[in-house]
């Protein structure tokens, strides 16, 4: 760096103490500039770390061209916005082929996905290939103007545009819902905490981990259901210690009911089993409690422990106080 002699003959510093003075000050605008910059990705990591805590609708974004493309994308970020008129909102990130063919047909249609539709939100939130045909192999029907219509969903929105506008890195469509339908017998299915979930399964899941679950709600079958969500959204050690940790807190808060008390053979034998079922590519890929419990009827089997347990082991203290392994036969291999 070359210091003009003008400065250097103000005599206020030597010219080796100006030069250090003014290269610090240029390296501590830089180290702002870097604090700057990780303070705003900690924010941005910590607003989608709430976001993730939010459950949201999975949606289905369909959109379709005059004998051209049809599309569709599932769209994270889905609100209504006016009654009157009333108007619906989509998000769609940017840049998007989507948007352009949104707002070149000025139409589209949103279909809230029902409990057991996880397999058509993953397909459509896949970018799709240019020349790719989205809907080939996909059930569907279209509307007067084309727009693919998807069967069996919790809901769905036929829209014109009304707007749209460009906030930060998304696009925000506005649409004027031109009709709508919703099926009283299909729960929507919901997102929360990077994982699909039923309502009924997140209202299950919050009074388990509040302790407002009724006592005489606590059975076998909550047991298995408690370990089925847990394991679908956590790999086997946190789920296990969620497991063991919830219940050990339930009982606690009902030790007045509770008769027999926690027991850490059966509950790791039980985690264990289900964990089995879940990987298995048939009985595992079952999209709701329901269906998981259809597929799995044995889980439900009250000799099922003494299948890998003689009495003798299973009722003993040190089964009761930590797991020991079954010396009737191995349980299923989950490492």
């Amino acid at each position: 760096m070359v210091i003009p002699s003008s400065i250097l003959s103000m005599g206020l510093l030597s010219p080796g103490r100006r030069l250090r003075s003014i290269s610090s000050s240029l390296f501590g605008c830089r180290m702002q500039t870097s604090a700057a910059k990780s303070d705003e990705d900690e924010k941005k990591m910590q607003f989608l770390t709430v976001m993730r805590e939010v459950p949201v609708p999975v949606v289905v974004v369909t959109a379709a061209a005059s004998g051209g493309p049809r599309r569709g994308f599932t769209c994270s970020s889905f609100t209504s916005v006016s009654a009157h008129p009333p108007l619906v909102s989509v998000c769609i990130g940017q840049p998007s082929r989507f948007l352009r063919l949104v707002l070149d047909t000025g139409r589209f249609n949103v279909h809230v996905l029902a409990e057991r539709q996880v397999s058509l939100s993953v397909h459509f939130a896949r970018p799709p290939e240019k020349n790719e045909d989205q809907f080939d192999g996909i059930s569907h029907t279209t509307d007067e103007n084309g727009v693919p219509l998807l069967p069996d969903v919790a809901a769905g929105i036929r829209c014109s545009v009304f707007k749209s506008d460009i906030v930060g890195d998304h696009a925000v469509i506005y649409g004027e819902v031109l009709e709508s339908t919703v099926a009283q017998d299909r729960p929507p299915m919901v997102f929360y905490q990077r994982s699909y979930h039923s309502l009924a399964e997140a209202a299950f899941m919050s009074a388990f981990e509040r302790q407002t679950l009724p006592f005489e709600d606590w059975t076998h079958e909550a047991h298995i259901r408690m370990a089925w969500n847990y394991l679908r959204q956590h790999p086997l050690p946190e789920a296990e210690r969620l497991i063991k940790q919830g219940i050990q807190r339930y009982n606690t808060v009902n030790k007045t009911r509770v008769s027999r008390g926690y027991h850490e053979t059966v509950t790791c034998c039980f985690v264990r089993l289900v964990a089995a079922a879940l990987r298995d590519p048939i009985t595992g890929s079952a999209n709701t409690f329901r269906e998981f419990r259809r597929r799995n009827e044995y889980l439900w089997d009250s000799a099922l422990v003494g299948r890998y347990y003689s009495p003798e082991r299973i009722n003993s203290e040190e089964a009761r106080l930590r797991f020991v392994e079954p010396d009737r036969q191995p349980l299923p291999d989950v490492s």
